[in-house]
């Protein structure tokens, strides 16, 4: 199964295997054209940024932007009950682009511009949220992913930081200081024009820029695979690795 969001505010869910009715076959190019086997429609939001479905408790969090530009929410689905939606207001409000959920509990995570938001969805009659700074300010979070019950921050700026909703802390070295990991191998290609006359404050040719985009740990939790680059529509680069 295979869900998506659009900027229309629906959330469409498929299948990738072929069903009477939902697939046909287009011998012209070669191709299999696929219709939705449902569409829900969000509550208050027009544009969808991200999606996550929690087995746990069942239900589907979609994350997004109603009207306004800083009216940041979050709906939660539950998929056996799917006329059954609960919205919530974020309070960070800037570049709310990526949600993710825990493994054995209803607890989902946003990550915004300059915060990580924990989001319990045990209890439908309140709302609890948890605001947590990240450690390079403004800096905006991409990825996000719970392993256990720690969360992987992927950022720009090449940064991976780790957060123990357990402990509510960043996980720390033998010094007490949270551990980072700012990673240096990407590749940017050197455009003068966007660095001269757009965002100056960028140097050239360099990895700072790269975005951890996406990352997943392999079964045994041990291997990090990460990978990203630029988010500016007129930069060319990439970022990958695995780490252990």
């Amino acid at each position: 199964m295979l869900c998506t969001g659009a900027r229309d505010g629906n959330v469409c869910l498929w299948t990738i295997f072929d069903v009477e009715g939902f697939s046909t076959y287009e011998e012209d190019c070669g191709i299999h054209r696929k219709t939705p086997i449902e569409i829900l429609k969000t509550e208050g939001i027009i544009r969808i940024r991200d999606t996550h479905y929690n087995p746990t408790c069942e239900r589907l969090g979609t994350i997004g932007y109603g009207a306004g530009k800083y009216d940041a929410k979050v709906c939660f689905v539950d998929v056996r009950q799917p006329l059954q939606k609960r919205v919530i207001a974020l309070p960070q409000k800037e570049e709310n682009i990526v949600i993710s959920g825990h493994d054995s509990s209803p607890l989902f995570a946003v990550g915004s511009l300059s915060h990580l938001m924990l989001i319990d969805d045990r209890d439908p009659n309140t709302t609890d949220i948890t605001s947590v700074k990240i450690l390079d300010p403004a800096q905006g979070i991409r990825s996000l992913s719970f392993q256990g019950d720690i969360i992987t921050i992927g950022a720009c700026k090449t940064s991976l930081m780790f957060y123990d909703i357990r402990n509510r802390k960043y996980v720390t070295d033998h010094d007490e200081n949270p551990i980072k990991r700012r990673l240096k191998q990407g590749y940017v290609a050197e455009n003068m024009d966007w660095h001269m006359h757009r965002y100056s404050h960028y140097p050239p040719s360099t990895s700072d820029v790269i975005s951890i985009m996406t990352h997943c740990y392999d079964d045994s939790g041990l291997r990090l695979f990460a990978a990203g680059g630029p988010l500016p529509l007129e930069l060319i680069g990439n970022y990958a690795s695995i780490w252990e």
